[in-house]
């Protein structure tokens, strides 16, 4: 069994609580008592990618709404503590998003499948050969009722992004929406948070429940 992490979530905070199974090395949601190091993207502790969007965008002759995308998702309505100790700029991000069964982001370091770490990313519900990487969600639905469904439907990290950002921390965001399209601009609305840490496990960790939490898909 490869799986070495899991994450116990949702919290009253929702802070995906981390531990190791062996050896037992827990993340305390309080200040560490001595300083961490300073966080990098390229620390040993993660296994990540940056994953270009592929040159040809997903077509469909039947599907209006596959194609290629800019995806920007919003963060409103923030609450939790410590959440305003997470930047402005990891609640709200932008990325390339390709939609072709699911919503595949693109243009950004995402945190990577690996052998040795057990990540997960895509798990039983995207069985697909491809990128093991925390990039991908699900959408489904039809034009006039779409379902964002970007939660894990259990401990391992599927359905969920996980980004590793330039400051060197991990943002996890997680959420449900519903919205439509409309001239194949999707709108969705829901609710969903953020979790903002420097590392797997985390000694320095933040995270935000957000009631407005927004997706908007501008074709390309």
């Amino acid at each position: 069994m490869r799986k070495t992490i899991t994450s116990h979530r949702r919290t009253s905070i929702l802070w995906p609580v981390l531990t190791l199974l062996a050896p037992a090395v827990g993340c305390n949601t309080t200040a560490p008592t001595t300083p961490s190091p300073s966080p990098s993207r390229s620390d040993s502790s993660l296994t990540t990618v940056f994953l270009l969007a592929p040159a040809m965008a997903p077509v469909s002759a039947t599907d209006t709404l596959v194609g290629r995308y800019t995806l920007e998702i919003d963060a409103r309505s923030r609450s939790g503590q410590d959440c305003e100790l997470v930047p402005e700029s990891a609640t709200r991000r932008t990325y390339t998003a390709d939609i072709h069964r699911v919503v595949k982001l693109y243009d950004a370091f995402f945190l990577a499948d690996a052998p040795t770490k057990g990540y997960g990313c895509l798990g039983i519900g995207f069985p697909e050969v491809g990128f093991e990487a925390c990039h991908q969600f699900s959408l489904t639905g039809d034009p006039d009722s779409l379902a964002v469904n970007m939660t894990a439907p259990d401990d391992w990290r599927e359905n969920e992004i996980w980004e590793a950002l330039p400051d060197g921390f991990v943002l996890e965001v997680w959420g449900r929406a519903a919205g439509r399209a409309q001239n194949r601009r999707i709108e969705a609305a829901g609710t969903g948070g953020l979790w903002y840490g420097n590392g797997l496990p985390a000694s320095t960790a933040h995270a935000c429940r957000s009631d407005d939490l927004r997706l908007t898909f501008t074709p390309r």
